[in-house]
């Protein structure tokens, strides 16, 4: 994969971990975890082996303090153990920087008997977006220029910058954001990547959280979850469709969850609009895995109007999400939907001081007022929280559409 590519977490993880004892450095695996957290430390211990996991389930506090100070503690699932271990070296000393933290996988970290509350601070960590694979992370957030007063502010710059056309959309969310195959491998040997990597997901890491699961169900499950990412979709309608009790799909959807490879947008509420739906909106983690579990290649997705618009809307919402940790106003995601369905809005961001920003996703090469509807409807509806609408779609120009609602083009989100 050549050489370390810029993650846009890197400053805030340099940050906080130079003032925290204990940082926890989550998310998917093979996403890149290990190798951003040892640009910080230089001293690691692979609880991914299995000698190495035994002796720190045998006597955690003994190994910890043997493997030194800092240290980045790595699959650190594997030995939950030690997770007390850690607390109790935290409660004993003092400064920031002592233990860092990854693990792929949440367990036991969910319940009332978490060592870790209050002094491990978790900081989440997604598959690469375009920008970091293109290595340009220094620009400003698209969060943040998303609330700027200038209209100007989310116009594609850049010197030969020209924005895809869906089909290049399309290529880039088959890529992914997982570092190797993202970087290093082609089509074919990236689908074989993600079979694989699908597999040892259903079967081996989700054991460690519940050695009851049914790999096959479950496998039955997430490619539910895949045909209906970027749905609202009740775990009813899932339970009936996979052939499964909505007990076990509540169980399921949890565990997906704790694997850091599905994620969910709640919805947003307020007291000033009745008839909102309190039912979230979930997403497959990374297109490519939704796409890869589908079998769909770019003819596929181009041929299906209702797959494409839900991979489109995934990859957009991967380039988002990683964005809300560090920016500095800290916003917030939501989606929004009524009850009787005539309005939706993708993706709601909620900023301090109660100020929202709407953004519509379209897989389509124009956009015009029309497609503005719903953000519109928003805008009347809550008055002066709302500060500005967009609908990002795959076109080539940013245009003013309504009152405070822009559409630009999706590579706005790194250019």
């Amino acid at each position: 994969m050549g050489a370390y590519r810029a993650r846009l977490v890197d400053a805030w993880l340099a940050r906080v971990f130079a003032q925290f004892s204990a940082v926890a450095l989550d998310g998917p695996r093979a996403c890149g975890k290990t190798t951003t957290a040892k640009r910080l430390v230089g001293s690691a211990v692979d609880l991914s082996e299995p000698g190495t996991a035994a002796a720190f389930e045998a006597n955690p506090d003994a190994a910890l303090r043997e493997a030194g100070e800092p240290v980045v503690i790595d699959e650190w699932q594997e030995a939950p153990a030690l997770l007390g271990a850690v607390k109790r070296l935290v409660d004993a000393g003092e400064g920031g920087g002592r233990f860092l933290l990854t693990g792929s996988a949440d367990i036991g970290r969910d319940v009332h008997q978490w060592p870790g509350t209050g002094r491990i601070l978790d900081v989440p960590i997604w598959p690469m977006t375009v920008r970091e694979i293109d290595g340009d992370v220094a620009g400003r957030l698209f969060v943040e220029r998303l609330v700027e007063d200038d209209p100007g502010a989310l116009q594609v710059s850049g010197v030969g910058v020209d924005p895809p056309d869906i089909g290049g959309y399309v290529c880039m969310a088959l890529r992914g954001g997982f570092p190797e195959p993202a970087l290093s491998l082609d089509p074919d040997a990236r689908a074989l990547w993600l079979e694989a990597y699908t597999a040892r997901l259903l079967r081996r890491d989700a054991s460690l959280i519940d050695s009851r699961v049914d790999p096959g169900k479950l496998a039955t499950y997430f490619e539910a979850c895949c045909a209906n990412t970027a749905g609202v979709i009740t775990q009813a309608s899932v339970a009936r469709d996979v052939g499964i009790d909505a007990r076990t799909a509540r169980a399921y959807e949890h565990l997906l969850g704790r694997l850091h490879v599905t994620r969910t947008l709640p919805p947003w509420l307020t007291n000033r609009m009745n008839r909102l739906t309190k039912t979230p909106k979930r997403y497959i983690v990374d297109p490519s895995l939704a796409a890869a579990t589908l079998r769909c290649d770019t003819g596929g997705l181009m041929r299906d109007a209702d797959l494409l618009g839900r991979v489109i809307e995934t990859f957009v919402i991967a380039q988002i999400i990683p964005e809300l940790t560090v920016a500095q106003s800290r916003p917030k995601a939501f989606h929004l939907r009524d009850q009787g369905g005539r309005h939706e809005i993708d993706l709601v961001l909620e900023f301090p001081g109660g100020h929202v920003a709407g953004i519509e996703i379209k897989a389509a090469a124009a956009a015009t007022r029309h497609d503005a509807r719903h953000l519109e409807w928003f805008r009347d509806a809550i008055g002066g929280r709302f500060t500005a609408g967009v609908v990002l779609y795959a076109g080539r120009h940013t245009s003013r559409l309504a009152d405070k609602i822009l559409a630009a083009p999706i590579a706005t989100l790194w250019s």
